[in-house]
């Protein structure tokens, strides 16, 4: 694909693993309009390319991943452009929930609104030790449009989630930690390649497991307990007609690393 027709983000695909930068640092990324039609093109190109195993995204820099939505844009909009912008955020933050592959939000610095959001439609997050972190909406006279009442609860309960949301408050790195809100803290510099790092193990792992287990999780969270063990007898069994279970389990037997073909 032309990458040069993106403004404000970049897309590269490294070995198997895709790289989302957002890339305004001039509005230290905040979600425009434009990002998103850029994102969905992005994940366009994503979608098609069954060699991609992993996608990392991330704010370009470790002084910030996202400052949230673009203020001076929201001031001028009225109801009906309110629920469009919510509407498409959701549109693109579920897109992002939905990949197949793991995905791996580094978030550097000042993370808010719509970009604290944006990482919570992934799968992992992992942060450095200058994190701030938080859904700050109220102290605008707004609430999250994003996804964010639906995914923080789901994360971290109700009770912690609406004294975060009610107050607006922004959390460290540690306390982020803490919460489980990302799966570890790194030093200063080190973001991008432990982010990496992660996402090359990641990419190591047969595919259709991880697509598997990602689809279970997510609709198993407001199942029965019976359906949804059904569900993953079900999915468990359609694996053994797969070429790369059989690689597995021959690999094991004959104590060898296993190649994993997506099949």
């Amino acid at each position: 694909m032309d990458h040069t027709a993106f403004q404000t983000i970049r897309f590269e695909i490294e070995d198997s693993i895709a790289v989302i930068t957002l890339n305004d640092p001039e509005k230290r990324n905040a979600i425009s309009p434009e990002m998103v039609d850029e994102l969905h093109r992005a994940l366009d190109a994503l979608e098609q390319n069954d060699a991609v195993r992993a996608l990392v995204i991330w704010g370009g820099n470790e002084k910030f991943f996202c400052a949230g939505g673009d203020i001076g844009a929201m001031l001028g909009m009225d109801v009906r452009d309110g629920y469009a912008i919510s509407r498409r955020s959701h549109k693109l933050y579920n897109r992002i929930e939905s990949l197949r592959m793991p995905t791996v939000a580094l978030l550097g610095g000042f993370t808010f609104g719509g970009g604290f959001e944006l990482s919570l439609a992934c799968d992992f997050r992992i942060a450095n030790e200058k994190l701030k972190l938080g859904l700050t909406e109220v102290s605008l006279g707004l609430i999250p449009g994003g996804g964010g009442t639906c995914r923080l609860p789901r994360l971290i309960g109700a009770a912690k989630a609406k004294e975060l949301m009610f107050l607006g408050k922004v959390i460290d790195a540690q306390e982020a930690e803490r919460l489980d809100l990302v799966m570890k803290v790194v030093p200063v510099g080190t973001l991008y390649e432990a982010g990496m790092a992660f996402a090359r193990e990641l990419a190591q792992k047969a595919p259709l497991p991880l697509e598997l287990m990602k689809t279970l999780i997510g609709q198993n969270a407001g199942a029965s307990h019976e359906t949804a063990c059904e569900m993953e007898s079900r999915s468990f069994s359609t694996l053994f007609a797969s070429e790369d279970a059989k690689e597995g389990m021959r690999a094991f037997l004959e104590k060898r690393a296993p190649v994993y073909q997506g099949k």
